[in-house]
């Protein structure tokens, strides 16, 4: 073999091994982007999937009646029962971080008071009237004007925990108001029963009166109750 030739040969090798080279890390880096990229994918499939699963439960708790057995309650103490409940959401409710899981798993609903909590009161009851009150800052008033409206007056002061601090708050539905009040007499009895549910969305601090940047979204407040008597 010529001389020339050698030189032709060896500087083709070495061209190859230049060019595999080059391709090498090329594929290799390929290869690591598509790895990555089907990891985002997947951990996205994931969180979707855990998201549907939060919103499926918070929709099952969300129609899960506050008090089923109140009317039973009433009947077997013979005397007024009642439950209130201040429904917040898990999300954009001022809720701390850790408080959320209690929250989709169904155990944390927010406040809630009832006959037998502590300074339990039963106030003014009528057809188109209820209060309802307790120590730590609980108070509940619901009017209906004659066409079954939410009247002006109706409010619901209640403790929060917000962040982690103890709070208390006024609160009133938005104008219109969002909800409804239902009465029944007991037959035979001086007594009512029913259920109720609003949406409070002005709220006002109740130590210094100011009004709240908060909630950020409506809360629901819900409640049932049986053997009230009537009272002026």
């Amino acid at each position: 073999m010529g001389e020339p030739l050698k030189r032709n040969v060896r500087r083709l090798s070495f061209f190859g091994r230049e060019h595999d080279n080059r391709i090498q890390p090329t594929h290799r880096f390929y290869n690591s982007t598509g790895t990555a990229v089907i990891k985002k994918i997947l951990v996205i499939i994931i969180a979707l999937a855990l998201l549907l699963v939060c919103i499926v439960a918070l929709r099952l708790r969300r129609n899960k009646p506050v008090g089923p057995s109140v009317s039973e309650t009433s009947r077997l103490a013979e005397g007024p029962a009642f439950e209130v409940q201040v429904e917040m959401p898990a999300f954009n409710s001022g809720r701390a971080p850790w408080e959320i899981p209690g929250v989709i798993l169904g155990y944390d609903h927010g406040p809630r008071f009832d006959q037998a909590s502590p300074g339990a009161q039963v106030g003014k009851i009528a057809l188109n009237h209820i209060e309802l009150s307790a120590d730590g800052g609980w108070d509940l008033l619901i009017e209906t004007d004659g066409e079954g409206r939410l009247a002006q007056g109706t409010h619901v002061a209640f403790p929060v925990k917000l962040g982690g601090r103890p709070l208390k708050f006024n609160c009133r539905p938005a104008d219109p108001a969002v909800g409804y009040l239902y009465t029944t007499a007991r037959t035979g009895l001086d007594e009512l029963e029913g259920s109720f549910q609003l949406e409070v969305a002005i709220c006002k601090n109740a130590a210094s009166g100011k009004t709240a940047a908060w909630p950020y979204q409506p809360l629901k407040v819900r409640g049932k109750f049986a053997g009230l008597k009537k009272r002026g």
